[in-house]
């Protein structure tokens, strides 16, 4: 049966093979030594924007499975940063269920610092060292509020950090002060001082941190030689090294490592280097009219939302008008403005008495009068992106301006079904708002951060304490989005769940969480019950009244929470909640029958009645405290 023919470029569908291109290269080059039989490796991202570094390492670890390298899923976040609640929503569906999404980086100083901070930043005359100084003398707080586990989850650690800081204090078309540019001195760097000192004090292995091309390396570097981090390698990139030619954005990434858990072996810059030019000797670089694939026959009903979302409020038409106009030109949708330099654009580039068939497509940024700043980008790319002036980019061959979707797939986001089956992840829904006009100038191109992520773990080997620093994290990871009553005890391997005034253990962390979603669910219940009707209820079950609502509470806890026999509440709350069933098959009597619990440091499986008193002994000889021994 003949395959049905293609709706996208075939080019741009090939380009997203680019992580299953280049592991294949470095398996052939057996750089895949670590990195390649790791299970695990848990990192985070600050500044996350629309999970452009999450996306990257996910392709990564899909190829590597392709490959039948690494472990499962070899990358997972830990927890991500971003203040936008509209980011945090357009990925919360990409991450695991244990990742966490902080808000506010400042959050981790406390209200007063926060205060002082802001009195610093309106008097001190170097905003960069004065900042830095105050920071380092500031508590951190690693537990922050989490929207999407609606708690105060501690902030893990991680062995990889990839984040790209804002980039308005660097960038060329940032604010400028006395005809230069603020840089070092930009207010907006003091969520990048943060990020280096929070990382600095958690000892996180590898960092990894992207900016514009204009930003200062060796001022990150020194401040991060105070946490005795090593700078390993800067790197450039564009579009045009993972296969996006018509990309145009241009940025520079810096590697940092500690020598106490990692060993250089390569050079990241090299490996990236070699990387590239094979990847581009494998795979066709994305031209421009690649870019523009939506078109009215496949898909009219998004082309559709696109100008209703996005037209100018202060064009001609109305709602309904758009809805039924033809969606072959777009210009009528422009301000009398915009429409003005979309012909000051046409006219530089000689197409203004050109019908638009016959146009060489280009991509010009109507909201810019070509007179003071040109956004007509060049024959081969596109302007590049920003977050507020480019959501119209119109096409002088198409007369209408790129689709969101567009602008996502050629920095790297598989919007439709085949790019997500050739890049080896989930479709990434994309929708017409404006959300992701302007989240496109915000993030990093999917495939540069991905390769760099490569590049640089294959350069690395790592030492004994790495082992050490994985299982850290990924014990600071297990706990993520559990209630403050689930623990995991590390002696014991089990999970812990205080009920009441008892404890319950559970082997299977799943069982443990839905134990956990339980009490939380019932404990709202019982705030919205009266204490009369709680009283009423423990006195059916004959357990004496109590006197206050703490140990109301803890009592009818523990009463319902036995009654949906999710395991034994009489023995130090060290069984799972399978034991019971097992305990009656071995003979053992039911908790009924058992008289007596003893808490403590003493490990006590389904005690016998008749080895109660040998138990107590036990623990006596042991030395423990005779007010940490209970019987009932």
């Amino acid at each position: 049966m003949p395959m049905e023919p293609t709706k996208l470029p075939q080019r741009l569908v090939n380009s997203f093979k680019w992580a299953q291109v280049c592991v294949e290269w470095a398996d052939e080059q057996n750089l895949l030594a670590w990195v390649g039989t790791m299970k695990e490796l848990p990192y985070s991202t600050w500044f996350s924007g629309h999970g452009c570094a999450e996306l990257g390492l996910a392709m990564l670890a899909g190829a590597l499975r392709k490959v039948g390298k690494g472990g499962g899923d070899s990358f997972l976040p830990s927890y991500e940063f971003e203040i936008s609640a509209k980011a945090r929503g357009a990925t919360v569906d990409r991450i695991p269920e244990h990742c966490c999404q902080y808000v506010d980086i400042l959050r981790m100083l406390n209200e007063s610092s926060r205060k002082s901070l802001q009195e610093l930043e309106a008097t001190c005359p170097k905003v960069s060292e004065d900042v830095w100084t105050f920071l380092l003398k500031q508590e951190f707080v690693y537990e922050q509020l989490c929207p999407r586990h609606r708690n105060r989850c501690s902030v893990p650690r991680t062995v990889l950090d990839i984040s790209g800081s804002m980039c308005k204090g660097f960038s060329t078309l940032g604010k400028k002060d006395q005809g230069g540019l603020l840089r070092e001195e930009s207010q907006y760097n003091k969520l990048l001082l943060a990020w280096a000192i929070a990382h600095g004090r958690a000892e996180t292995p590898i960092l990894i941190h992207e900016n514009v091309r204009g930003f200062s390396s060796s001022y990150l570097a020194g401040k991060l030689e105070h946490f005795h981090y090593r700078h390993v390698s800067t790197i450039k990139t564009t579009g045009s090294d993972c296969g996006l030619h018509a990309n145009s954005r241009k940025r520079v990434y810096d590697v940092f490592i500690l020598d106490k858990y990692m060993e250089q072996v390569l050079d990241p810059a090299q490996v990236y280097s070699n990387m590239v030019n094979h990847l581009q000797s494998v795979l066709e670089p994305v031209p421009l009219e690649d870019v523009a694939w939506m078109e009215a026959e496949s898909f009219p009903h998004e082309l559709r939302q696109e100008m209703l979302e996005n037209c100018n409020q202060n064009c001609a038409l109305d709602r309904d008008k758009i809805l039924h106009m033809d969606m072959s030109d777009w210009r009528v949708l422009l301000s009398s403005s915009e429409q003005a330099n979309y012909r000051a654009y046409l006219k530089d580039l000689g197409q203004a008495d050109l019908p638009k068939e016959s146009r060489p497509i280009r991509a010009v940024c109507v909201s810019q009068d070509p007179s003071f700043i040109n956004m007509g980008g060049s024959p081969e790319k596109l302007p590049a992106f920003t977050t507020d002036s480019t959501r119209r980019i119109m096409l002088t061959s198409k007369e209408r301006w790129l689709t969101a979707a567009e602008k996502m797939a050629i920095t790297g986001f598989p919007v439709h079904k085949e790019l997500g089956e050739a890049a080896l992840v989930p479709v990434v829904p994309v929708d017409s708002t404006g959300l992701w006009h302007r989240g496109v100038g915000n993030g990093m191109i999917v495939g540069n951060v991905g390769m760099i992520a490569l590049s640089v773990l294959v350069s690395l080997k790592p030492k004994p304490l790495m082992e050490d620093a994985i299982a850290r994290a990924l014990r600071d990871r297990d706990l993520l989005g559990m209630p403050k009553e689930l623990r995991f005890h590390n002696g014991w391997k089990k999970w812990r769940l205080e009920v009441g005034e008892t404890t319950h253990s559970f082997t299977d962390k799943s069982q443990a969480r839905a134990a956990a979603t339980w009490l939380q669910q019932c404990k709202h219940q019982l705030e919205l019950e009266s204490g009369k009707a709680l009283q009423e209820e423990l006195k059916v079950a004959g357990v004496p009244r109590k006197r206050n609502k703490e140990d109301l509470v803890k009592s009818i806890l523990r009463l319902r929470y036995k009654a949906e026999n999710r395991g034994c509440i009489c023995c130090s709350g060290l069984q799972t909640s399978k034991e019971p069933e097992n305990a009656k098959k071995k003979g053992h009597p039911p908790e009924e029958d058992v008289p007596a619990k003893v808490r403590g440091y003493l490990r006590i499986q389904w005690i016998r009645p008749e080895i109660h008193q040998e138990a107590l002994e036990k623990a006596k000889k042991k030395g423990i405290k005779q007010d940490l021994l209970h019987t009932e």
